[in-house]
C-alpha cells in the first residue's frame, strides 16, 4: 500500500544513507512523489516467477526518480535481466519527452528473460522500440564496444550484472569513460552483509561493495550508500 510504503520512507530513509554525497532534496521529493510501481503489469522471468522479486519496485521506483529528475540524454544499464529496473528509466525517459536507453545483459541469467521479456516490459511502460536497444552480449564485450562512441555522452550509468569482484570493478571502470561530467554510476549489491555464495571469495567477501569502493578510492570520487534499496544501492558522482 503506497501510504504506508511513503511513510516509512519518509520516516527512514534519511538515516539509512551513508557516504559523503549529499544528493538533492528535489530528487528524494520525486521519489515520492513518484508511482509506488512504475510497471504494475511487470511480465516476471519465468511463469512460476511472475513479479520482480523482493529487490522491487521500489529500486524500480528509485530508478524512475533519478532519471525523472535529472533527465538524462542517455541511460546505460548492465544486468537488466527481464527489465525489473529498466521499466523505471523508461517510464521516466517517456516523461521526460527525452533520452535514449541502452540495455546491456548476456541473456543467462533467466533462460527467456533477457531480451525478449525486458523488450516486453519496457514496451509496455511507453518506450518505443527506436528509443532503446537491448544488447545481448556479455558486459565487457558489449562496453568495450560501445564506450568509445558514448564518451561522455552518458548522465546514468547502471551497474546491477554478474557479482563477482572482478566483473563488478570491471564493469564500472569499463563505464567510466561514457559518463557526462556531472553524471552517475548506480552500482546494486552492495551490501555489506549480502552472502553472494560462489561469486564471493576469501580476498572479497564482499565483492561488489569492495569494487566499488576500490574505484571511489582510486579516482577520489563522492560516493552514497542508499540501505532503503533492498541490498543497497551506491551511487557514485563522476568529476
Amino acid at each position: 500500500m503506497k501510504i504506508l510504503e511513503d511513510i516509512t520512507l519518509a520516516l527512514t530513509m534519511n538515516f539509512r544513507i551513508e557516504g559523503p554525497l549529499e544528493l538533492d532534496k528535489g530528487l528524494f521529493r520525486t521519489f515520492l512523489s513518484a508511482p509506488e510501481d512504475p510497471l504494475p503489469g511487470f511480465t516476471g522471468p519465468l511463469p512460476e516467477l511472475a513479479g520482480r522479486g523482493k529487490d522491487h519496485p521500489r529500486y524500480a521506483r528509485w530508478i524512475y526518480a533519478f532519471v525523472r529528475y535529472y533527465k538524462p540524454d542517455i541511460v546505460v544499464e548492465v544486468g537488466t535481466n527481464s527489465g525489473g529496473t529498466a521499466v523505471g528509466s523508461a517510464k521516466a525517459i517517456v516523461e521526460n519527452g527525452k533520452g535514449r536507453l541502452i540495455c546491456i545483459d548476456n541473456g543467462e541469467g533467466r533462460p527467456r528473460a533477457f531480451p525478449a521479456i525486458a523488450r516486453e516490459n519496457i514496451r509496455a511502460a511507453g518506450l518505443k522500440d527506436p528509443d532503446f536497444d537491448l544488447i545481448c552480449e556479455d558486459s565487457q564485450v558489449a562496453l568495450s564496444k560501445i564506450a568509445p562512441a558514448l564518451k561522455q555522452s552518458v548522465g546514468i550509468y547502471l551497474v546491477d550484472a554478474a557479482h563477482t569482484y572482478e566483473t563488478a570493478f570491471a564493469d564500472i571502470k569499463n563505464g567510466l569513460s561514457m559518463i557526462k561530467p556531472g553524471g552517475f554510476i548506480l552500482v546494486h549489491d552492495v551490501d555489506s552483509r549480502l552472502y553472494l555464495g560462489g561469486e564471493s571469495s576469501e580476498e572479497h567477501t564482499r565483492p561488489v561493495l569492495d569494487a566499488f569502493h576500490k574505484i571511489v578510492r582510486n579516482y577520489n570520487f563522492e560516493w552514497c550508500i542508499l540501505k532503503f534499496i533492498r541490498k543497497h544501492l551506491g551511487i557514485i558522482k563522476v568529476k
